[in-house]
C-alpha cells in the first residue's frame, strides 16, 4: 500500500487530479490501483503568518521499502501533476517495512466505494416534509441584525 498525503492543496482539487495521478503512478509502481491512496488533506499552510495554499504544498509518501528504488521517478510524476494546482513542492518519501503494516478490512462491506456501490441522489425528488413549502420563497432578512446592540 502506497500512501500518499498532499497538504497545502484544496483537497477538492487533489480529488479532481486524483484519477490521472494514480494512473501515472500505478504506471510507475507496476502495481494495483488498489494499493495507492492520496490524501487530499483539510488544513492551511502558512508562512510568516500568510496563507500559502496553492502556492507552497507538502507532499509525503509512505511506501514500502521495496519501492525505494523508484523514488526519483515517482518525484517526477508527482511534481508534474501537481504542477498543474500548485506553485512549490516539497516532497518527501518514508519507507516502511511490510512487517510493520496492517489491514483490517471488513468483508462485509467492499474495499472502497465505487461506481458500482455508490448512492446516487437525484436532487429533483421533493420529500413529503417540504409540502408545505412548495410555491413559497424564502423570505430573506434585509434590515440590519445588529439595529439594538
Amino acid at each position: 500500500m502506497i500512501t500518499i498525503f498532499i497538504y497545502g492543496v484544496d483537497p477538492f482539487l487533489v480529488q479532481e487530479m486524483n484519477k490521472e495521478m494514480i494512473c501515472e503512478l500505478h504506471n510507475v509502481y507496476e502495481c494495483s490501483e488498489d494499493d495507492i491512496n492520496i490524501f487530499g488533506c483539510e488544513g492551511m499552510m502558512v508562512h510568516n503568518g500568510l496563507e500559502q495554499n496553492s502556492w507552497y504544498a507538502h507532499v509525503e509518501v509512505k511506501a514500502p521499502i521495496n519501492y525505494k528504488n523508484l523514488e526519483n521517478n515517482v518525484c517526477t510524476v508527482l511534481n508534474e501533476e501537481l504542477s498543474k494546482i500548485v506553485i512549490h513542492k516539497e516532497i518527501i518519501f518514508n519507507y516502511y517495512s511490510l512487517e510493520n503494516r496492517h489491514l483490517c478490512v471488513n468483508k462485509d462491506y467492499p474495499r472502497y466505494i465505487n461506481g458500482q456501490n455508490s448512492v446516487y441522489v437525484n436532487d429533483s425528488d421533493e420529500c413529503d416534509c417540504c409540502d408545505d413549502e412548495k410555491g413559497e420563497e424564502d423570505d430573506i432578512f434585509l434590515g440590519n441584525a445588529f439595529n439594538d446592540l
